[in-house]
């Protein structure tokens, strides 16, 4: 299995000696704490942070602004309103997100098992492509099972996906490494742990590849990865050799529900486009609002490969735990010469002001604390804090009153269901109505019931 280092003197990625000459990319640093024993003394797995629990992740995910100064309160209210903007710079961990974080990267490690530098076909293949110094696709490695698979991340407008992402690329490290050496072997190889890409104004293959080159370019530092698109008309070939030789762990599209208003045909164009990446061995995660699946649905048969891997589903803040932790933390950044207590209905506020969409929570208390600062308040009142979220939410208001009634499952008109299908997922709205239907049921059952018993005795 062990390929001899005497066929080869050395290893020089495509663009090497323009990488060289431009700014250095970072040297890679193995880890020596691998705990999973077939990961061990792997360079593509140890440059990257280890695996983590679902407890690991929600420690990781935390963010939140450095301390205040001690005498904050002192400060003139105009300097204390530039910190009011704080609040959108807090991640409050939560269920879905630390699945998500702790899934994501387990895929990403494993995506890079079957190219461990002690396969022969693997430094076959690196051989290859440093001898002809052009780009190609990997061969399907002899012990994997059928193409690389596809994971679907799916939530409403607001739910905090692209925060969970941002998260992810914080703990893995959005940037390309550098191997100078495999297994003993000198080299001179980036790798690129992950392409995070967008669907929003891509409305042909080229548009898409155009993009992902172009990321390629800037993680390698060299604009001249971008003009090969233009030298080619097989896009499918094209990026999934620059995804292949530059070691690209997976491929994240995100926005994939915007493929809904556009026709068939170009919808089916970037599908397409994505499948036959998978099919050269790129994984690919595609990540949407609730509409996504209705464009995975229209071609069920086709895209069941893009989800092979499973479905994250990043819900809003439920009530309880999740949308109290996050006030509290908000509450934290309150900016007025008085410290006001929090209240013990503001989390059922915000939720019923938010519907539990964490992106609005900010655009919620930016403003209150403003407020609060420039009244001096010391106490505040639910009918203060009401009439402040009317002004600030009322963009979202409409939305916010259906998708709370579809969430406690109350009949919605068809119309309005329509109109916020990037925010309602349907069939657990159809199964929040059965629900709340037995329920009622079973009450008005034991009621009648007590009626009769009743009427019996007298």
């Amino acid at each position: 299995m062990q390929t001899s280092n005497s066929e080869i003197e050395s290893l020089m990625a495509p663009h090497s000696h323009a990488l060289r000459e431009s700014q250095p990319l970072r040297p890679v640093v193995y880890r020596n704490d691998e705990e999973n024993p077939s990961y061990r003394n792997h360079p593509l797995i140890t440059c990257l942070p280890p695996a983590l629990s679902v407890r690991d992740a929600q420690r990781e995910l935390a963010l939140e602004p450095p301390a205040r100064p001690a005498d904050f309160t002192k400060l003139p209210l105009q300097i204390r309103k530039e910190f009011a903007s704080e609040a959108g710079h807090i991640y409050v961990p939560y269920r879905d997100a630390n699945e998500a974080l702790s899934q994501l990267v387990s895929v990403l490690r494993g995506a890079y098992l079957h190219k461990h530098p002690l396969d022969k076909d693997f430094m076959r293949y690196l051989h290859n492509i440093a001898s002809s110094g052009r780009t190609q696709i990997m061969p399907r490695h002899r012990n994997a099972v059928g193409p690389a698979g596809g994971m679907i991340i799916i939530g409403p407008t607001g739910s905090g996906k692209s925060s969970t992402l941002d998260r992810f690329g914080a703990y893995i490290g959005d940037y390309a490494r550098l191997h100078t050496s495999l297994c003993g072997l000198p080299c001179y190889w980036p790798q690129i742990p992950f392409i995070r890409m967008t669907a929003a104004g891509v409305y042909t293959k080229k548009q898409a590849a155009r993009q992902i080159a172009t990321i390629i370019g800037r993680h390698l530092n060299d604009s001249r990865v971008i003009s090969t698109v233009e030298r080619t008309a097989d896009y499918d070939n094209h990026i999934a050799k620059l995804l292949n030789t530059y070691l690209v762990g997976f491929l994240i599209v995100e926005d994939i529900q915007l493929l809904s208003r556009m026709k068939n045909e170009v919808k089916w164009e970037i599908l397409s486009f994505l499948i036959r990446l998978q099919e050269n061995g790129i994984i690919v995660i595609c990540v949407g609002t609730i509409l996504l699946q209705t464009v995975l649905e229209a071609h069920r048969s086709e895209t069941e490969k893009l989800r092979s891997l499973g479905t994250i589903w990043i819900r809003p803040a439920g009530k309880g735990n999740e949308t109290r932790n996050l006030c509290i933390k908000m509450w934290q950044r309150q900016i007025g010469e008085h410290h006001v207590e929090m209240p013990d209905w503001l989390p059922e506020e915000t939720g019923r002001f938010t519907a539990g969409l964490r992106r609005h929570v900010p655009e919620l208390f930016v403003p209150l604390f403003k407020k609060m600062a420039d009244d001096k308040l010391k106490k505040l009142s639910r009918d203060y804090f009401c009439s402040l979220a009317e002004v600030a939410l009322s963009h979202i208001a409409p939305g916010v009153v259906i998708m709370n009634r579809a969430y406690q499952g109350k009949r919605v008109d068809s119309d309005e269901l329509k109109k916020f299908e990037e925010y309602i997922d349907c069939d657990l709205y159809k199964r929040n109505v059965i629900h709340r239907n037995e329920v009622l049921n079973r009450y008005l059952k034991r009621r009648a019931s007590r009626s009769k018993s009743v009427t019996g005795s007298t």
